[in-house]
């Protein structure tokens, strides 16, 4: 299997209320599914936000469930961008929506300009 070109990573504290709208504004997206990973990572919640995440049922969509909650927002983020195997990362919190073309659109944009992503060792 072919690594993803972008990762999307949210990081996701109790967000049951929207999680939903914003796995389907990936879902939306006109870019190929093929080229993304979504990785959320479940900051120990204790609402449904883990349970809706698993029954999305896209194969791109990646669950990390954190059993406590960090207290930090960018511990869990800083999480997905450890497992992140995309090209480019891009970052969506769990309570925002993309519109349909901006992965595609940053993405060209990206390369166009010869803009990489550098992993530190």
């Amino acid at each position: 299997m072919t690594a993803p070109e972008i990762s999307i990573v949210t990081a996701a504290y109790n967000s049951a209320n929207y999680i939903k709208r914003t796995l389907e504004s990936v879902q939306q997206q006109t870019i190929n599914k093929s080229r993304i990973e979504h990785i959320v990572v479940d900051d120990g919640s204790t609402d449904r936000t883990a349970e809706i995440v698993e029954s999305f049922g896209a194969s791109y969509v990646h669950l990390v469930k954190n059993e406590q909650n960090s207290g930090d927002g960018t511990v869990s983020c800083n999480q997905g961008i450890e497992q992140a195997e995309g090209e480019y990362i891009v970052i969506l919190d769990s309570d925002d929506e993309f519109l349909p073309s901006l992965v595609e659109r940053e993405v060209n944009i990206l390369a166009t300009h010869n803009r990489h992503r550098f992993r530190l060792p």
